[in-house]
């Protein structure tokens, strides 16, 4: 591309505000998920993500996937198509030694696991290696052994008990060594599946011969997460990192931790503007420094400016890459962690969930509360909502009373809670509120 259209390009190229960002990100994810067997699309967009591994189903594929289902996953990794593990460097040796309680994790397509990863070099691995517990180092040189294994007949190759096998691939797990072939394992150790020791090893308890059997029952069979020399590591983060964002810029890495820095990526992206396959230019107002984006992705944020989004109204969970309030878009910073949300109208948060509270995140009308309230018990997913503050203030001393209420939500005392089940329902007048009794 010669450099006068380059500068052409870069000058076509207006800037977007943050919500028409916003409208974008929730576009590239609306083309992929328009049914369930968009599931393989809609990964392959957000391979090399570590997020929670609670967050990865309830919270990011069942809001994205229309009749999400979890054999839909389990279908991919036993057919070896995708592949999940760490992405990032080893966890702390605290957290690493967790037992089974899952870290966060990354789905990746087969093929681009070893350029997402980078690799690691048969130092880095024996390394790593070095600093696991003895029952995780016998479990790993026996699945480097024998290759991909039941649980248990890695306990009894290996010579380690179920329960302590179980807890070793979880080390491994952590230490971005091993892999299942099914997501069954990690939603086993979601479900309660953390070993617990005997006082009396030759008498276990019934609640480790019901454990072992489950282990039995496991689907699944555990192997090395592939490793090697990861050639092209920094264009294939760039060409992923484009296809997650459209548009990519510096603020966008904060949540990105397997990523290369940005003054890596940068090179990389200069010398593909140069090429004349993606652009440089002000694409989004508001955030600093050079941007970068996909022809394909400029065109559709010029789509989204002349869309009517006024009455759309989205749940985000704050574990999606979406969602990037107090990040890059404006807007508090709301905790990325599982369970909490974001109520969005028009690309403008309203309200926010957080933990047991309801924070507002905008000035909105009561209707406008009422519609929010009403979008959130439309998608919890399943979930149980205890709301005990409303603003800072305690529930029952607010006006979300009225309207949690209202939406069906019942009380316990000092709280009220929705779980889709009916519960007390009488109300009185109270300085103006409605209280139920």
């Amino acid at each position: 591309m010669s450099t006068r259209t380059r500068a052409s390009a870069r000058y076509l190229a207006r800037a977007f505000n943050l919500e028409d960002f916003f409208d974008l990100e929730l576009g590239l994810g609306e083309l992929l998920a328009r049914d369930a067997q968009s599931l393989d699309a809609l990964l392959e967009q957000l391979q090399g993500l570590e997020l929670p591994a609670e967050s990865w189903e309830q919270e990011v594929l069942a809001r994205r996937v229309a009749d999400y289902r979890p054999e839909l996953l389990d279908q991919l990794c036993l057919s070896g198509e995708v592949v999940w593990g760490r992405s990032s460097g080893e966890l702390p040796e605290e957290q690493r030694r967790r037992g089974s309680v899952p870290c966060p994790v990354a789905f990746f397509h087969r093929d681009a696991v070893l350029p997402l990863r980078g690799g690691l070099s048969s130092e880095q691995i024996g390394g790593l290696s070095e600093n696991l517990s003895p029952e995780a180092r016998a479990v790993y040189d026996t699945l480097k052994r024998q290759g991909a294994s039941f649980t248990t007949d890695l306990a009894s190759a290996a010579g380690v008990g179920p329960e302590k096998t179980h807890a070793a691939l979880w080390e491994l797990v952590h230490s971005g060594l091993a892999t299942n072939d099914s997501f069954a394992a990690v939603r086993f150790a979601l479900s309660g599946g953390r070993p617990v020791k005997d006082k009396d090893e030759d008498r276990p308890s019934r609640k480790t011969l019901r454990r072992r059997v489950r282990l039995r029952m496991l689907h699944g069979r555990w192997s090395p997460l592939p490793s090697g020399s990861g050639d092209e590591h920094c264009e294939s983060w760039v060409r992923q990192l484009l296809d997650r964002y459209g548009v990519l810029f510096r603020e966008l890495l904060v949540h990105e931790t397997a990523a290369p820095a940005w003054r890596e990526l940068r090179e990389t992206l200069r010398r593909l503007e140069y090429a004349g396959q993606i652009r440089r230019g002000l694409f989004v107002a508001g955030v600093s420094g050079e941007q970068y984006g996909l022809p394909e992705a400029v065109e559709l944020l010029r789509a989204m400016r002349n869309r009517d989004t006024s009455a759309t109204w989205t749940v985000i969970s704050t574990t999606d890459p979406c969602a990037l309030w107090g990040v890059v878009l404006p807007g508090p910073k709301i905790g990325r962690q599982p369970g909490n949300l974001v109520i969005v109208r028009a690309g403008q948060p309203i309200l926010a969930l957080e933990g047991g509270r309801i924070l507002f995140l905008a000035e909105a009308s009561d209707g406008e509360l009422a519609e929010a309230v009403d979008m959130l018990v439309k998608e919890r997913q399943g979930r149980k909502l205890v709301i005990e503050r409303w603003n800072g203030e305690p529930i029952a001393a607010s006006k979300g009373w009225s309207l949690l209420a209202d939406a069906g939500f019942h009380t316990d005392g000092e709280r009220l809670i929705y779980d889709g089940l009916p519960g007390p329902t009488a109300r009185t007048q109270h300085s103006g509120l409605r209280v139920k009794v």
